[in-house]
């Protein structure tokens, strides 16, 4: 390279940490941002914690073993599709009605993921204690 480009490199450069600034902000803001759950949120957890409540009642009151339809949570559910079927609820009670709906679909999902992941984790410790053999004979 000639002078003249090294020159030419250390104007550019100049130029550019001319236009930066290095200096610190002084209007850094610490504030915690607001985090009081939505009326819809709260109206959604009263709802799932209400699920409990109704499956328990459902269950003490109807005598029919729900487990044996293969859905777990089935109760939440039906009882959830009843009131937004035949009340038609609005404001806070639609969103306990869904929150409701939520959590007996949220049990459905959960028993039926419930039985796979365990014999997942089996079959990935089965494959991997087979490599262990080392050359000269010694076994982990």
């Amino acid at each position: 390279m000639t002078n003249e480009s090294y020159d030419d490199l250390e104007h550019k450069v100049l130029s550019a940490l001319d236009r930066t600034s290095f200096a610190q902000q002084s209007d850094i803001d610490f504030e915690m941002p607001n985090i009081v759950p939505t009326k819809e949120i709260l109206g959604l957890g009263i709802g799932a914690g209400l699920g409990g409540f109704i499956s328990g009642a459902v269950v003490k009151y109807i005598p029919i073993d729900f487990t044996k339809f293969g859905v777990d949570g089935l109760p939440q559910i039906l009882v959830g599709t009843a009131i937004k079927v035949l009340a038609k609820p609005k404001g806070m009670l639609k969103d306990a009605t869904n929150g409701m709906l939520v959590s007996g679909i949220a049990i459905a999902i959960q028993k039926l993921t419930e039985g796979k992941l365990p014999s997942l984790a089996q079959e990935r410790i089965v494959s991997s204690s087979e490599n262990t053999q080392i050359p000269n004979g010694v076994v982990f």
